[in-house]
């Protein structure tokens, strides 16, 4: 069995302290030894450092990708309680709109069998669902650092660090409907574990800070009355906060 079958067939009450299983060992680059045999000895330590920089930028990606995966594995458990206990009725992922890549008249595949597809528009909140008489919309957020606002990258990209304006635009505009239950769960990741918080949208939207002169943002310290907790944190909410 692989670290990560073993992870899937575990409990959601030990996945948590399991998440490790989950982390892709950094792979050695093949062309590394090639690469040095091409250089002069001069230029080795040069080559070593951009070697070992590409490393560890490969190492982190691959880190931050297996984090990512985990804190999707933890909202699906919660969610599925929610569900199994009769706490809502449905919570479905929801992706970004995309077209399948055609080519000579056929959808293609990669090597591994997957749909090639490209993002066609902008994506909805994460998780859309209902209880019986609530509308349920969550976006989730996994973050290493602080959780921004609206921040843009230097070429106009939008952030990914953060909570883009189109995706403001979206939950504010779910939380007009008085039915709705929009919120923003957010997992911040920790040495010592990740540090998670469910927080209504309507609320969030009031707590960012610039720190320091900074972009808007808020970390642990600003969600601190909001921790998710329980075997769901949408108990908290549907059972009266």
């Amino acid at each position: 069995m692989k670290p990560r079958e073993l992870f899937d067939s575990l409990p959601p009450s030990l996945r948590d302290k399991n998440a490790h299983l989950t982390q892709v060992p950094a792979r050695r680059d093949p062309l590394a030894d090639l690469r040095r045999a091409a250089v002069p000895p001069s230029e080795l330590p040069a080559l070593d450092r951009a070697l070992a920089a590409r490393a560890e930028h490969a190492a982190h990606g691959a880190a931050a990708h297996a984090a990512g995966e985990s804190f999707e594995a933890w909202c699906a458990a919660q969610h599925r309680y929610a569900i199994e206990h009769g706490h809502a009725l449905v919570i479905e992922k929801i992706g970004a709109p995309s077209e399948p890549h055609v080519a000579n008249g056929r959808v293609q595949f990669d090597g591994r069998g997957r749909l090639l597809a490209a993002i066609s528009g902008t994506a909805p909140p994460d998780y859309l669902g209902a209880t019986r008489d609530r509308m349920l919309v969550i976006e989730a957020k996994h973050r290493t650092g602080r959780l921004h606002r609206d921040r843009e990258l230097p070429n106009g990209g939008v952030d990914r660090a953060g909570i883009a304006r189109h995706q403001r635009d979206a939950l504010t505009r779910y939380a007009q409907c008085t039915a709705a239950l929009v919120l923003v769960v957010i997992e911040f990741e920790r040495t010592h574990g990740p540090l998670r918080f469910a927080v209504p949208w309507t609320v969030l939207d009031t707590l960012w800070t610039s720190v320091r002169g900074g972009p808007l943002s808020v970390g642990p310290k600003e969600l601190a009355a909001w921790p998710a907790r329980g075997p769901s944190y949408l108990l908290a909410f549907l059972e009266g906060r």
